[in-house]
């Protein structure tokens, strides 16, 4: 159903009234009513005021349990409390309700990342930049997950196409910054207890990182230990180098 905005709604009131519907017009003034208490929810929420942003969007989603807007701001709301499983929920309902609700993907997406559900975080949203990929939100919270997945080869495309675009937007500049940085740093941070094979094969890729034999011996020897996060920080670091060549690397 189409999610109409106030002023449609009273100017729809208004009309049935004018003819005389005074049914479809106490209809059309309700949902007018409703939706005045979503733009005053999202206000309280914008003002830090939670619960009282809260008992506007419960009043509303007794009315209409599938009132996009009032779904959505008890997403928010409870992001913000901390109540990550509510937040879910809540974004779930929307999504039911529209798949393609960018920032319904993107606080479902923080929920998760949130309770610690990072690889699913990811995923979600991912799918929010590919419907929309310019949500600076999106983006902010998928290098934050990124960096910790070592996915920031991955990212970074994404940050600077955005960049060139928005190029004064400097807090997407400074995401860009701490991801290139995250992903050189294991070219000076040692792994712990090496074995002597995988010191020199280390060694050699901090001398060469742009060697793909010498990237692939490295990845091989992770693998064989069990470090995949050790191994997910190599394949970074190479890729952000080398983006053209994903395909000849070692996989996972």
């Amino acid at each position: 159903m189409k999610t109409h905005e106030m002023h449609d709604w009273l100017k729809a009131g208004t009309h049935y009234r004018s003819k005389g519907n005074f049914e479809k017009a106490l209809e059309a003034f309700a949902q007018a009513r409703l939706a005045l208490l979503c733009e005053m929810g999202e206000c309280l929420t914008s003002l830090g005021q939670l619960e009282e942003g809260r008992v506007l969007f419960e009043e509303v989603l007794e009315a209409n349990s599938a009132d996009i807007r009032a779904n959505a701001g008890i997403g928010v709301i409870s992001l913000l409390a901390e109540e990550y499983g509510t937040a879910e929920t809540a974004f779930g309902n929307v999504l039911h309700l529209d798949p393609d609700n960018v920032k319904a993907l993107c606080g479902m997406g923080m929920a998760k990342r949130a309770s610690g559900q990072l690889e699913e975080a990811y995923s979600v949203l991912l799918e929010a930049q590919d419907k929309n990929p310019v949500h600076k939100s999106t983006l902010q919270a998928l290098a934050d997950v990124g960096g910790r997945l070592g996915k920031a080869a991955e990212v970074l495309p994404l940050l600077r196409k955005y960049l060139k675009r928005y190029p004064e937007d400097r807090e997407i500049a400074i995401d860009i910054t701490a991801l290139e940085e995250l992903s050189t740093a294991i070219l000076t941070t040692p792994l712990a207890s090496p074995s002597e094979e995988l010191k020199n094969v280390l060694d050699s890729f901090r001398a060469n990182p742009d060697d793909l034999s010498v990237v692939n011996e490295l990845l091989r020897l992770l693998h064989q230990l069990g470090r995949s996060q050790e191994a997910q920080a190599v394949r970074a670091v190479f890729l952000v180098r080398n983006p053209e060549m994903t395909s000849a690397l070692l996989q996972s």
